[in-house]
């Protein structure tokens, strides 16, 4: 091999090794900041960006990733334009009159996360967390766990709507009023269908089901592919195991004969 192509060689290895000595994890990372930091631009924002910021969208990332989702709760609005504030936890109730004491704005999460619907996902993607043994560093069953919460959260918002009903005060017994014209008399004609949240609640508990149909046959699929992996290491060790059985009896035959003749090989008879 010339110099020259002891140099170019000696480059390619120089070039290759870093990446060989990485961890699977590691280049993992590096493959997610390698599709993210692609604009030099960008990367100048973020240089900027003061350190509370960047710690307030890590927070929200963090979030994001176990599964919280910051726009499924709805959004706070205050006392005055909350269509649940009946069933807002802020606000205290005089148990003589019924009526309510919402306070100034100040005490709500104005324009951010409701906080009683923020609680109610939280407490269920819990419960599912635990009740599914779903392992926080699942990707895959994070993201079921969090659809799976979220269905019961709207479940859960069109049962407030059916409870105390919708801004017309319709709901409550699953029916909506629509008016469909007026006859020639000028009297409104209307007709009556299911209401859109009692709609809701059919279709929301049909894509429940589909999400854990989905989780079982998932893991199904994983446990499938570990015994299959599990049947092949098997295999694999078995083999082993033969190889060197294998090894050992050719070895064996290499040693050195012992000498043909015997003990009778060494006397002489007279003839």
């Amino acid at each position: 091999m010339t110099d020259d192509n002891k140099s170019v060689k000696a480059l390619k290895l120089q070039a290759i090794e870093p990446e060989l000595l990485l961890t699977k994890e590691e280049r993992q990372e590096k493959a997610g900041l390698m599709i993210l930091n692609n604009d030099p631009e960008y990367e100048a924002y973020l240089a900027r960006i003061p350190a509370k910021k960047k710690e307030r969208a890590h927070r929200q990332q963090a979030q994001t990733r176990h599964g919280l989702h910051a726009i499924a709760p709805t959004t706070c609005l205050g006392p005055g334009s909350c269509t649940f504030i009946h069933h807002c936890p802020i606000p205290e109730r005089d148990l003589a009159t019924g009526k309510l004491n919402v306070g100034p704005n100040s005490d709500y999460p104005m324009y951010q996360s409701c906080l009683y619907e923020r609680l109610y996902m939280q407490t269920k993607i819990s419960d599912y967390l635990v009740y599914l043994d779903v392992d926080p560093e699942n990707p895959i069953e994070i993201a079921q766990v969090n659809e799976l919460a979220v269905i019961d959260l709207y479940k859960n918002r069109a049962l407030l709507i059916l409870s105390e009903g919708d801004m017309r005060g319709e709901g409550r017994d699953f029916l909506q009023v629509d008016v469909t014209g007026h006859n020639e008399h000028g009297s409104e004609e209307t007709s009556t269908k299911l209401h859109p949240a009692a709609d809701m609640l059919e279709r929301l508990e049909k894509r429940r089901e589909r999400v854990i149909n989905q989780l079982g046959e998932s893991r199904k699929r994983r446990q499938d592919l570990e015994l299959k992996i599990g049947g092949v290491r098997q295999d694999n060790q078995v083999l082993a195991e033969l190889r060197a059985v294998r090894e050992a009896l050719m070895k064996a035959h290499e040693l050195p004969a012992a000498p043909s003749e015997g003990l009778l090989g060494s006397i002489k008879l007279d003839d």
